[in-house]
């Protein structure tokens, strides 16, 4: 699986898109240092495909692909994850 480290991110982007995040810390259960093997091991699939396309995103370069796989994920980053579903 590709992930966001084969982008080779720098420290600033990282910190920017909030991957360095105390509640992505705390969802995953480490707080140690985060290196590919360990994020293959803790971060699901879409969580992972997520995390790239905020990457390619803050670089201004296309990531229509990456959220074509998690269209779900896609929709509620959008709508700033606050948004309510009311069931019709």
């Amino acid at each position: 699986m590709k992930t966001i480290f084969d982008y080779n991110p720098t420290s600033d982007e990282l910190k920017a898109i909030g991957f360095y995040s105390f509640v992505t810390s705390g969802a995953l259960g480490y707080a140690g240092e985060m290196t590919k093997e360990v994020y293959m091991q803790k971060v699901p699939q879409d969580k992972a495909i997520f995390d790239t396309a905020l990457l390619l995103e803050y670089r201004n370069q296309d990531a229509s692909e990456l959220w074509a796989q998690i269209p779900e994920m896609h929709d509620e980053y959008v709508r700033g994850f606050d948004y309510e579903q009311i069931e019709a």
